[in-house]
């Protein structure tokens, strides 16, 4: 198969799916689980991406793709969580920094 260049065009982290856009203008589906990337799977917008494209339920879908050059993608930053729940933590954000960890509680010091 043919490697092609693009964009991701959006991606939601939450729900694992968003779009890249090809060289050519072309939007195509992309799915986390085809995203070659070290720990959480996602994409940032704008990054520069490297795929193969299949044709799928008469869909384009993206598949097997990578950074530039074969390399891991970079993905989306921690700021994606608007929410305050971030699954790279322990959890929701408890507004003091601490990442919403068990630690800052005194659940440990008891049991």
């Amino acid at each position: 198969m043919v490697r092609l260049s693009g964009k991701c065009k959006w991606f939601n982290s939450i729900k694992g799916y968003g779009f890249i856009t090809l060289e050519t203008g072309e939007d195509v589906f992309v799915h986390q689980s085809e995203i070659h990337a070290v720990g959480f799977r996602s994409l940032a917008e704008n990054e520069p991406v490297e795929l193969e494209v299949i044709n799928e339920d008469n869909r384009k879908k993206a598949v097997k793709v990578t950074g530039p050059k074969g390399d891991y993608v970079k993905g989306a930053d921690d700021t994606r969580y608007n929410d305050g729940f971030n699954p790279r933590s322990s959890g929701y954000r408890s507004g003091n920094g601490s990442g919403g960890s068990y630690r800052n509680n005194d659940y440990n010091d008891r049991y």
